[in-house]
């Protein structure tokens, strides 16, 4: 419905309304006044009749008699005899019963009846004929209706006319909400506006989403047909026999290789999709940050050897509350992305500083330095975003997945803590991590 037919509609009810119940109260109020005034003009004219039995000592009836108009008039002696009569002997009996039993006004039939005991005894009966009170406020039914009828109509009329101009500001604010034509109109154009912001930037939220979504589906897809494509290769060149004896230990250790880069790619696929939708764990422990990077070094070992670097870790104890194998992960991540990218007797400095302010929260910095290959300036800005490489040949000896930053990001997201990068190409990177003490 119309907001114009809206506001009509509740108009022409309400004057509807209003005006059925002011012409059923004014019919009531004329009748019963109507009534009430012909009982009065009853009255009186007995009691004229009565001041003028008891003055007059002739007691000349046959006066009222030519001037009763439509009065019936009966005067009775003390013993119920009529003296006078003019015609109404139909209502004579019940009066005379009303008058001894102390009554003064009855209705007999559809006359109204008014009696009087005079002081010499005598018995006074005026009667006129008179309409009841619903008759006379049925005679009121059709002036009533006709006259209800032409105001509704009026009021319609005007109704319509008020939409127009409540409605009509409203029409023109749609076309322009900079403009309000009243200025009770003002602040409801900076809620539509504000509103119209919101859902703006929300459906800007949602084609990045969507985007992001697209983007990301087509990684996957692209990252895990790599190593699929490579590992059914070889495994198909064994399969026929096409593969040498001697050719068949260099197959498995590719398809080896490409099963535990497809394996890390899939953990750090589920692990920021957890992230993102935000099933992490709930637990919080106390956590020390610095016991935590010394076992994620003894951890990286292996992978330390395989490229000829060396971890060196400074700080001290720095307890936070937070979840022990996400803070796992964003270190292990850090320290695996140093490695990875760097030179044979590289090193990769670990450092814990706490506490430390950022914002007015009090918290630790873990810093993740390196002094490997670096990053151009202008991959800086996207970093962390997901699948997204610097040198794709790079990663792909290395077997990185494109994902560890990312999972920093979102781990740090998790803990309300802030993530930031600093590095020159050739010289090295340095990644900082801020996480506060309470989350």
């Amino acid at each position: 419905m119309k907001l114009k037919s809206k506001i009509l509609k509740d108009f022409i009810v309400v004057a509807v309304a209003s005006v059925l119940v002011t012409m059923i109260s004014l019919s009531l109020f004329f009748s019963l006044a109507t009534y009430s005034v012909m009982k009065d003009d009853v009255k009186d004219y007995g009691e004229a009749v009565a001041a003028f039995l008891e003055s007059s000592e002739e007691k000349g009836i046959e006066h009222f008699f030519e001037d009763s108009d439509n009065y019936g008039i009966i005067v009775a002696d003390e013993n119920g005899e009529i003296i006078y009569d003019n015609g109404i002997y139909d209502v004579y009996q019940q009066s005379i019963n009303a008058v001894k039993n102390g009554q003064l006004e009855l209705k007999v039939g559809d006359k109204y009846c008014y009696c009087q005991k005079l002081e010499s005894g005598e018995i006074l009966i005026i009667s006129q004929e008179m309409d009841s009170f619903l008759d006379l406020f049925n005679e009121f039914i059709p002036v009533t209706v006709s006259v209800t009828l032409i105001i509704i109509a009026v009021c319609v009329i005007i109704s319509s006319k008020l939409t127009r101009g409540i409605v009509k500001p409203i029409e023109e604010m749609a076309k322009d909400v900079e403009k309000a034509p009243y200025d009770e109109l003002v602040p409801f154009t900076g809620m539509i506006k504000e509103q119209r912001q919101k859902l703006d930037d929300q459906m800007q939220r949602v084609l990045e989403a969507g985007k992001i979504r697209r983007d990301f589906t087509a990684n996957v897809s692209h990252e895990l047909k790599t190593p699929l494509t490579s590992i059914s290769g070889y495994a198909e060149m064994i399969e026929n026999g096409m593969a040498k004896p001697e050719d068949m230990q260099v197959f498995g250790k590719r398809i080896y290789r490409e099963s535990m880069r497809l394996l890390r790619l899939i953990e750090d696929i589920l692990k920021i999709s957890q992230l993102e939708s935000n099933q992490v764990p709930k637990d919080l422990e106390d956590v020390d940050i610095y016991e935590l990077c010394k076992e994620c070094r003894e951890s990286l070992d292996i992978l330390c050897e395989k490229y000829g670097v060396s971890i060196e870790l400074k700080g001290q104890t720095a307890v936070i509350k937070g979840n022990r194998d996400m803070l796992h992960e964003l270190i292990y991540n850090l320290c695996d992305n140093g490695i990875r990218y760097n030179h044979p007797g590289g090193k990769v400095f670990v450092t814990i500083k706490s506490p430390v302010e950022q914002n007015g929260v009090n918290g630790v910095n873990l810093i993740v330095e390196d002094n490997g290959i670096g990053i151009d300036e202008k991959h800086l800005s996207r970093i962390f975003e997901r699948f997204y490489r610097v040198d794709k040949s790079r990663s792909k000896q290395t077997g990185g997945t494109g994902l560890g930053l990312a999972i920093v990001k979102h781990i740090c997201e998790q803990y309300n803590g802030a993530v930031s990068i600093q590095s020159t190409l050739g010289k090295g990177t340095t990644i900082t991590v801020f996480l506060p003490y309470v989350q």
